[in-house]
């Protein structure tokens, strides 16, 4: 015979055990299906949020597209243990019209507008950092559908366009682009105008204000027994330095000083207005121009071998980032043959304004001085019955023996040097007659200066 009464109270733990299971795992679960719900979701969606009731999952945050909520759907659905997915996923926003800016200060470049995905973002962001290294980037981009058919190639193309400039910005809206700035050279403004006039297919030119480099120019020209200098210089320090320079190379001509001093010149402009007069003083006349960054000489060589030579020397003077237009240089018609006597005074007219300058205590010809070699060539070419001997000469500075080698070497150096622009060996002698022939004092540095010489004997 049963005992109900027995039978109920055996009953009773069991249903209090079946309530604190069903009380204390149920939030566990739950939390386990979210967590693992999220992780499926990957990338999918922007701003995830996953809600588990018993083991329903309800999904919330945006998505760039249906194709991507439903995707989401799926990898959450095929969760062991989610029976229902509930969706509350968002696509972005289609903005219309679609538009996307960029601007850089050469230190800060800041992103603004709408990008379709995560995708296309990062790739625009490593672009911006490789066209900016040095640059801060703040990137305020933010996600919306309605992009254009080619929206990443035309923003790649613009950041591209806008890298060179000295400051600027630039905007996508839909299909059509605009770009704002400043050009640093002549180079860097004609690039820009050719491109951003020939964009990508599909991509439309809107407006562009790209502004020119400011007109720093110089200009030397050598014409009639005059130098005449006129343009832009740098700072007087630099006035007065070109001018020291212009009157030692060019001992026989008149110097007429019409610069002005302007900042903001391009680096090392005052180096290369040197480098340009000292070329320039290799021609019997011409024209030395400097515009911004570009140089541009012309004018007749005094003999053929010049040529190549002054062309060459320019180009190695100048430093990175200028441009030199030597094309127009040519040569000088060559002066009537003239007699022993006239060939002797032209040279002493040549060395009674001007010193042939070497290393010290070295043999190696300066620079400044090849312009007056040059005319020396020019003269001893006129002179094709004469025999020329290059002598030497030092101070009395230092040893005798040191001085006589030192004094051969020089005038080896000349010798060389004229042999070189095509002067016959067999008409050229050279001689080192160290300290022994002086021509002034050496008790004073004025003597002494003018003692160091080379002389040239017409026989």
């Amino acid at each position: 015979m049963s005992q109900p009464e027995k039978w109920w109270w055996g009953l009773l733990p069991l249903v209090l055990l079946w309530i604190l299971v069903n009380l204390f795992m149920d939030g566990t679960v739950e939390s386990d299906l979210a967590t693992r719900s999220k992780a499926a979701l990957g990338t999918f969606v922007q701003n995830p949020a996953v809600s588990v009731s018993g083991r329903d999952a309800t999904l919330a945050g945006s998505v760039f597209s249906p194709a991507d909520a439903q995707t989401a759907v799926d990898h959450v659905g095929g969760t062991w243990g989610v029976r229902r997915v509930i969706s509350e996923l968002a696509a972005s926003p289609v903005v219309k019209p679609y538009d996307w800016h960029i601007s850089q200060d050469g230190k800060r470049v800041t992103l603004s507008g709408h990008v379709p995905d995560t995708t296309v973002q990062m790739n625009l962001l490593a672009a911006v950092r490789a066209a900016f290294p040095q640059s801060q980037i703040n990137d305020q981009t933010i996600y919306a559908a309605g992009a254009p058919e080619g929206f990443e190639k035309g923003a790649l193309f613009v950041i591209s366009q806008l890298a060179p400039l000295a400051g600027g910005n630039a905007s996508l809206t839909d299909s059509g682009f605009s770009i704002a700035g400043k050009a640093p050279t002549d180079a860097v403004y004609d690039a820009a105008l050719k491109a951003i006039h020939a964009p990508p297919k599909g991509l439309t030119l809107v407006k562009a204000d790209i502004v020119a480099p400011l007109q720093y120019t110089f200009s030397a020209t050598r014409l009639d027994g005059k130098l005449t200098l006129t343009g832009d210089v740098p700072s007087e320090d630099v006035h007065k330095q070109i001018l020291a320079e212009a009157k030692r190379l060019f001992f026989n001509e008149e110097i007429v000083d019409r610069l002005t001093v302007l900042g903001n010149a391009p680096q090392n402009f005052g180096s290369v207005i040197l480098a340009g007069i000292n070329a320039l003083s290799r021609l019997a006349d011409g024209v030395f121009t400097v515009t911004n960054t570009d140089v541009k000489l012309s004018g007749g060589a005094l003999y053929e071998r010049a040529v190549a030579a002054i062309r060459t020397n320019l180009a190695d003077q100048l430093p990175a980032g200028y441009q030199t237009d030597t094309s127009a240089i040519t040569v000088h018609p060559e002066d009537k043959a003239v007699d022993s006597k006239s060939c002797q005074a032209e040279l002493d007219g040549l060395l009674g304004k001007a010193t042939i300058l070497f290393e010290t205590n070295g043999a190696t010809i300066s620079k400044s001085s090849e312009g007056l070699l040059d005319r020396i060539v020019t003269t001893i070419g006129h002179c094709p019955e004469a025999t020329i001997e290059i002598s030497g000469h030092t101070d009395s500075t230092g040893n005798e023996p040191f001085n006589l080698a030192l004094s051969e070497r020089r005038a080896k150096a000349v010798f060389d040097y004229l042999v070189a622009a095509g002067i016959p060996a067999d008409k050229l002698s050279a001689t080192g007659y160290g300290s022994s022939r002086p021509v002034a004092s050496n008790d004073t540095e004025e003597g002494r200066a003018k003692n160091r010489r080379i002389e040239f004997t017409v026989k």
